[in-house]
This record gives structure tokens, C-alpha cells and sequence, in this order.
């Protein structure tokens, strides 16, 4: 993240890894899409987040926001957004057992 992150801090300009990610991987192990999706989430999608993370931390810090209250600002926001995704997703494959509805009425 430090040789994305630090361009991106002085000059407000990210260099552009999206499809040079892609380009990379897909030259490494041809034919294998979900591999390659999977190299972007870990590879360039996690750095983006990371990036937005501490583009709110620089913002508060210009503010004069606590790093502790942003922090569990930021941890809220994440539960408050993830956790009923989870829920829903959990919901939607457990067994119901006696009430499960029948596959045709």
C-alpha cells in the first residue's frame, strides 16, 4: 500500500492498477478467471479500501477529530452496513426445519 499510497497523498493521483492487476495475473495463470477475480479482490480492491481509510484519518486529522473516535466512528459504520448483509445471507440458507415451505404447493 506505501507505493500506491504515497503518490496518492502528495498528488491526489492514484496510478491506475485495476487492469495492470488483471494483465499481470491473467499473463501468470491463463484460463482461470475465478483465480484472477480473486487476485483483484486481494491484489487491488483491498488496497483502494485501504486508501479511503486513511484518506478519512487525514481528514479528521485536518479536522481535529480524535484517531480514537474516528476509528470506532469507522467501526460502526462498517457493523452497521456488514452485519445485516450477514444476517440476511444466514437467514437465507438455514434449515426452518417444520416451517420451511414446501418446494411445490
Amino acid at each position: 500500500m506505501v507505493p500506491i499510497g504515497i503518490p496518492y497523498a502528495t498528488a491526489g493521483q492514484a496510478p491506475g492498477l485495476n487492469i495492470i492487476t488483471e494483465y499481470i495475473f491473467g499473463y501468470i495463470y491463463p484460463r482461470r478467471p475465478v483465480a484472477n477475480m480473486c487476485f483483484k479482490v486481494y491484489g487491488y480492491i483491498s488496497i483502494q479500501q485501504g486508501l479511503s481509510f486513511i484518506a478519512d484519518f487525514k481528514l479528521s486529522h485536518y479536522m481535529k477529530i480524535p484517531p480514537r473516535s474516528m476509528f470506532m466512528a469507522q467501526v460502526s459504520y462498517f457493523s452497521q452496513t456488514f452485519f445485516p448483509f450477514l444476517n440476511i445471507s444466514l437467514a437465507d440458507n438455514q434449515d426452518l426445519g417444520p416451517y420451511k415451505k414446501p418446494a411445490n404447493p
